[in-house]
């Protein structure tokens, strides 16, 4: 799931380098923190949230398709 994740978003970002995804699992399920850079968050999030609302469905339904709960949050890495 982390693959996927990072895969999506170094297709968003100019400085894929930065790009780091964190992964936790508990009895909840899966949670996501995805670090990017500063400049690039806006990038991520998109107009409304709406970027990373449909990255959040993608990984939802993955999730859903083999009985995981997955969540995601974004953050910027300050520099």
């Amino acid at each position: 799931m982390t693959e996927t994740l990072t895969f999506l978003v170094k297709q968003l970002v100019d400085n894929k380098d930065a790009v780091k995804v964190e992964e936790t699992a508990d009895n909840d399920g899966i949670f996501a923190h995805v670090y990017v850079a500063k400049d690039d968050i806006g990038k991520v999030v998109g107009k409304n949230g709406k970027i990373a609302a449909a990255i959040r469905t993608v990984t939802r339904a993955i999730g859903n398709h083999n009985h995981v709960r997955f969540s995601v949050k974004f953050d910027a890495i300050e520099e």
